[in-house]
């Protein structure tokens, strides 16, 4: 029960921070807004779990119903929103945990001081292992386990203006992860998927040298601890230095580097390890044209993972958009992610991935939208390639409930 107490803790002191900072004064009529969300999304998917040997082809149908509810005053706002997703597949592929309802809810709140901004944050979400690699926040973590994560995320911080070029920012963080089977039965015994707690602090400085120009330091302490056989635990500490500047209208450009320092404990005993790694990244941002953006982004640091490790992950993600006209877009991804284990005693679970996604998006109507996409993935690790060629179509519906 420890680390839901911290976390517990976590939400506490950001709730505090929000209390206390936010000034007494005359009530202000609150403007409220209810919104849906309805997406139906069909799709066919050659290896959609990108096992090894695929058993092939498989054919799926999600729903996805969300409500969003949002106020806001004059330096207040709040949001909640709650959903789920209906998911059905079939065909000749592997299909294990992927039929079902998976809830999500989701908040947060935002007050704007005279001298400082302070937000808190959560996450609550159900999903299977299989939809969290194919494109959520685990997406570079690719495993074979079929299995539902439970995952709540937590966070809080306030940000005080110094003076009008310095900003210092406290932030504090937590995140836990439990899997299961499909019968709701524990997924520990014999599993790679094991359940994780991480938390953590963070300051940074940001300073403002010129109107286009902008330097910032950072230091962040975070502890991972896997509930497995070895009781895992890490503490790591990253330090990082950045530079974000507009080089013309039409570009800007920014850049971090710094090192990551992680204390790593195991069970027997005599098996720590203390790696020390380079984190960075690099984004560019930009216009081809009128109606062309493209966005560049390149990063590498030290992250825990659902495989119950801690790993340096790294990644390169091209993105280009075009407006056709008002009313229809094209869109271009490409990245590529290597993970390998950052504890220097265990070289498994060490793997390449290679993603290349064309989409077409067309408003029908103010609250009626088509998207056809085309996703291929290439998986390389110990046990060779694997590759995946998925054809979507999704159809969304909006409406404004009240507003």
């Amino acid at each position: 029960m420890a680390p839901f107490r911290r976390l517990l803790a976590v939400a506490g002191l950001a709730g505090l921070v929000l209390a206390g900072l936010v000034q007494a004064g005359p009530a202000a009529a609150a403007e409220w807004t209810l919104a849906a969300d309805v997406v139906q999304r069909i799709e066919v998917d050659s290896n959609f779990k990108l096992d090894d040997t695929s058993e092939g082809v498989l054919y799926g149908s999600t729903s996805t119903i969300d409500l969003r509810l949002a106020a806001r005053t004059k330096r207040t706002r709040w949001n909640l929103a709650a959903g789920t997703q209906l998911s059905a597949f079939g065909g000749a592929g592997d299909d294990t945990g992927l039929d079902g309802a998976d809830p999500r809810v989701n908040g947060g709140v935002f007050h704007q001081g005279k001298r400082f901004t302070a937000d808190a944050t959560f996450r609550f979400s159900r999903t299977s292992v299989a939809f969290t690699q194919f494109g959520g926040e685990d997406f570079d973590t690719i495993t074979d386990e079929n299995a539902t994560r439970t995952r709540l995320d937590l966070r809080g911080g306030v940000t005080f203006n110094l003076d009008p070029l310095n900003r210092l920012s406290l932030s504090a963080s937590g995140t836990l992860e439990r899997f299961s089977n499909e019968d709701g039965s524990s997924n520990e015994d014999g599993s790679e998927l094991e359940p994780s707690n991480s938390y953590g602090t963070t300051v940074s400085w940001e300073h403002d040298r010129t109107k286009r120009t902008s330097t910032d330091l950072s230091l962040e302490l975070r502890r991972f601890t896997v509930d497995d056989a070895e009781n895992f635990e890490s503490l790591t500490l990253i330090a990082t230095g950045g530079l974000d500047t507009q080089l013309t209208p039409r570009l800007t450009f920014g850049f971090d580097a710094g090192f990551n320092v992680a204390n790593i404990k195991r069970d027997p005993p005599g098996r720590d390890d203390t790696p020390v790694g380079f984190n960075g990244g690099l984004r560019l941002d930009g216009q081809l044209a009128a109606d062309t953006q493209f966005s560049l982004v390149a990063n590498q640091g030290f992250e825990p993972s659902s495989l119950g490790e801690l790993q340096t992950r790294s990644r390169v993600e091209l993105s280009i958009g075009h407006s056709i006209n008002s009313r229809a877009r094209l869109s271009l991804s490409a990245s590529y992610s290597r993970q390998v284990s950052a504890d220097t005693s265990n070289d498994t679970d060490n793997s390449q991935l290679f993603v290349l996604s064309p989409s077409y998006t067309i408003d029908l109507t103010p609250d009626w939208q088509v998207r056809v996409g085309y996703t291929f993935r290439l998986r390389d690790e110990d046990a060779g390639l694997t590759t995946s060629n998925n054809f979507v179509v999704s159809i969304n519906r909006s409406f404004d409930l009240l507003r």
